[in-house]
This record gives structure tokens, sequence and C-alpha cells, in this order.
């Protein structure tokens, strides 16, 4: 969803895209991202579940919202049009899908055991 939003975005950048992206990108974040980054917390105790939860819900969110700022700033200081930002997001999103097809191996192997 992600690449194909960016990549769309890159090819075509006007507000409407955007407008678009971000209400599709919401919604599929609080019902499917969300919920499926919960179930990783079903292979580990109590315990570690409530050790490492607050450092991801909020320490993790909270850093990546202050580095999306400054990369705003920082594209946005040389010059970088709305189509090449989103162009070269398109790579980083598929690092993030293969990142994530290994959590959810991880996952299924910690299931196993």
């Amino acid at each position: 969803m992600t690449v194909a939003g960016f990549a769309l975005l890159a090819v075509w950048p006007v507000y409407g895209v955007i407008l678009i992206f971000q209400a599709v990108h919401r919604a599929t974040r609080y019902a499917i991202s969300r919920p499926s980054r919960e179930t990783l917390f079903s292979v580990v105790t109590p315990s570690e579940k409530y050790k490492a939860k607050p450092v991801v819900d909020v320490f993790l969110y909270r850093a990546g919202d202050a580095t999306g700022a400054g990369i705003d700033a920082t594209f946005a200081a040389l010059g970088m049009t709305l189509a090449l930002v989103a162009a070269s997001t398109v790579p980083l999103a598929g690092i993030w899908i293969a990142l994530s097809i290994g959590m959810g191996r991880a996952q299924a192997r910690r299931i196993g055991e």
C-alpha cells in the first residue's frame, strides 16, 4: 500500500493524491498494521511484553515522528520536489516490506516452538 501510494505520488504529485493516500494509510494503519504489531507480543511472556511495549509505543513512534520532521526540513532545504521525495521513499518502503516479512516469519517460528 505504501509503495503504491508513494509511487503514485512520485508520478502525480498533487494534493488530491496526498489526501487519498493519507486517508487510506491511516485506515489501514489502525485496521491492519496496529493489530498485526500487537500479535508480535503474543509469543513473549507478559513480563517481556510490558517491558518492550512502552518502548515501541512511546519512544520509537516519537523518534519516528521527530526523524520525519527533520527529514522533511532537510528535503525542503535541499530544494527537493514532492515527486522526488516520494520517489526516494519507494525503496525505503520496499525495505520496510522485507523487514515485515522477516518479522512475520520469525513470529511463525516462535509460535511453532
